[in-house]
């Protein structure tokens, strides 16, 4: 009967892998859609901020040519105003890109620590019943207990040594020696 309750639990386990990795597929797509409309949006913005500064540049340089008087305020307010309401636009589009590619960020963190987590669980079930079973001593199922829960305690310590490296501040032998004393 125990052996039932295992694949039973093993294949639901496996189930809910699927259903949390589709989910985020979907998701993560979903979001990598806004964020690409949003950065569209921005590049529009940015051709159209262009086109007023240009504009700005020829009314100004019209003037000068025509009075050759460098000092004196333009009639630009109407340019101005509209190149005022992009970048306001640009800059809310830009905080819109930011939140969504953090939320990104964070959910693929919850997701890893999540497999990392089934992992953890896995090897404890597994020590339980060899400890249950009387194949290892409890001093050995604390040892192995408490290295098996490590890559779960320092999650964010090893994530920033992976992330220092992807970045080039440490080296390979340095992000491994690192690594060693962490998992």
């Amino acid at each position: 009967m125990a052996l039932k309750d295992i694949l039973k639990t093993a294949s639901q386990q496996a189930v809910n892998g699927v259903k949390t990795y589709t989910n985020t597929a979907v998701s993560s797509s979903a979001n990598q859609v806004e964020i690409n409309l949003l950065k569209s949006e921005v590049a529009a913005i940015d051709g159209e901020l262009n086109a007023a500064y240009a504009q700005i540049g020829k009314k100004y340089f019209e003037y000068v040519i025509k009075t050759g008087d460098v000092n004196q305020a333009l009639s630009i307010n109407d340019v101005l105003v509209v190149a005022e309401q992009k970048v306001d636009r640009k800059k809310d589009l830009q905080k819109q890109i930011y939140e969504i590619e953090k939320r990104l960020k964070d959910q693929l963190i919850l997701q890893e620590k999540a497999q990392i987590q089934l992992k953890v669980d896995e090897r404890m079930e597994k020590l339980d019943n060899a400890k249950n079973l009387g194949i290892i001593s409890e001093a050995e199922y604390e040892e192995q207990a408490e290295q098996a829960r490590r890559p779960l305690v320092n999650f964010n310590n090893i994530r920033n040594v992976e992330k220092q490296y992807e970045i080039g501040l440490i080296t390979l032998a340095e992000k491994n020696a690192k690594l060693a004393g962490l998992q």
